[in-house]
């Protein structure tokens, strides 16, 4: 199943359950790279998507009218389906971050005609890099 697929599903369905797509194992390379710029070893680590985070990105995110009072560009379906090139080819990485539980967050940039920014929650046990957010804003 694609992440367009998965958004889709999981937009028609209303259940509480945990439902998780895979977006595979992190390669070498970006290992390498989220070592040197957040000094975290994410060594046989995955990255997922899961219902809870899509529905909340596309609930804080996803209106227009909202997004634009904050000088923000609302999310779309399909912007999902960008996660791949954003974490693989990112302009911009930070970490420092944590979220509420206190797992530290990965944020990467991508600049094209929007600044399109991914938050991930680093999920240690599980060795997981877990989407938490997902938002645009103009690009300056």
């Amino acid at each position: 199943m694609n992440i367009l697929e998965f958004v889709e599903k999981i937009l028609k369905d209303n259940t509480t359950t945990q439902h998780i797509l895979s977006l595979g194992k992190i390669s070498e390379t970006e290992i390498e790279k989220l070592r040197e710029s957040t000094g975290l070893d994410l060594e046989n680590y995955e990255r997922i998507i899961d219902n809870f985070a899509i529905k909340h990105t596309l609930n804080k995110h996803g209106h227009e009218g909202v997004e634009k009072l904050r000088g923000q560009i609302a999310i779309t379906k399909k912007d999902f389906a960008s996660i791949p090139q954003i974490v693989e080819n990112p302009d911009i990485i930070e970490t420092g971050e944590k979220n509420r539980r206190g797992a530290d967050l990965i944020k990467y940039t991508k600049n094209s005609t929007e600044k399109i920014i991914y938050v991930e929650e680093v999920r240690k046990g599980r060795k997981q890099l877990a989407l938490q957010t997902l938002y645009k804003q103009k690009s300056r």
